[in-house]
């Protein structure tokens, strides 16, 4: 299942390339202005539309409910923008298959990635561990999932988020989750937007944080160690999405 918003140039090859390894290549245009539709259907796929951009949170659901309704057993949902190769997808699919996991999620290699999205990778990574989640990247959007556990996880959560949430609610219901490493691939362009996008994960990771039933009880003991922890952690993110949104200005005004 591939999220697509305004993908014509590179949304042929993904389609072609991951139609090797499934039954069903399902392509959402979260409200593309370019031909990401037409290219996506003419390349095989079956192209669910959003009149208008709704954010990824909003393509995964409806992506995952159609999958759902085709009976799949298992979900593989990568990027239409190219930085992920789909000839990966069955070293995603083996814990899985080997009855290891219910959750996969691909694990980048952090060195090819730029400095800011590797400082912020690890920011959200190293929140997400006070979670519960043990994983080495949880911001890449490579994963699979076996029907179970979608049936079983919901978030309303917006944007990018949703993928937090959906493996934060999955951990939380006791699936297994666990990491393989992938090639990393840097798109050209990104349709993150680093200042909302930031601000968003954050709002989400300490309400989380705090309603955290384990966090609660052992909050008394933490309390020193929380207190300076939280307002630095709570700049560092805001440092880290202006100077995200001043770099996504620059690189537009380079083109």
């Amino acid at each position: 299942m591939i999220p697509a918003f305004n993908e014509e140039e590179t949304i042929v090859r993904v389609v072609c390339e991951t139609k090797r390894y499934v039954d069903h290549v399902i392509v959402v245009d979260d409200g593309s202005a370019d031909e990401t539709f037409v290219e996506a259907q003419e390349a095989g796929a079956l192209v669910l539309a959003h009149r208008k951009n709704r954010g990824k949170g909003e393509a995964l659901r409806t992506g995952f409910k159609r999958a759902l309704e085709l009976g799949a057993d298992v979900i593989v949902t990568l990027d239409a923008d190219a930085q992920h190769d789909p000839n990966e997808i069955p070293k995603l699919l083996l814990p899985i298959t080997e009855a290891r996991a219910d959750v996969v999620v691909g694990s980048r290699v952090k060195q090819s990635m730029p400095w800011i999205r590797r400082l912020s990778n690890a920011l959200a990574t190293m929140c997400l561990r006070f979670l519960g989640l043990k994983l080495l990247d949880t911001q890449c959007g490579f994963r699979a999932w076996t029907s179970k556990a979608l049936e079983t996880v919901q978030t309303q959560a917006p944007r990018y988020v949703a993928e937090s949430a959906m493996l934060v609610q999955a951990h939380k219901k006791g699936f297994r989750i666990v990491g393989v490493p992938i090639t990393t691939i840097n798109a050209a362009k990104s349709s993150i937007n680093p200042l909302r996008d930031t601000v968003q994960f954050l709002d989400f990771t300490l309400k989380e944080l705090f309603a955290s039933l384990r966090i609660s009880k052992a909050f008394g003991k933490l309390s020193p160690l929380l207190h300076p922890i939280i307002p630095n952690a709570v700049s560092l993110y805001y440092a880290i999405a202006f100077m995200n949104a001043k770099q996504g200005r620059e690189l537009q005004h380079e083109d």
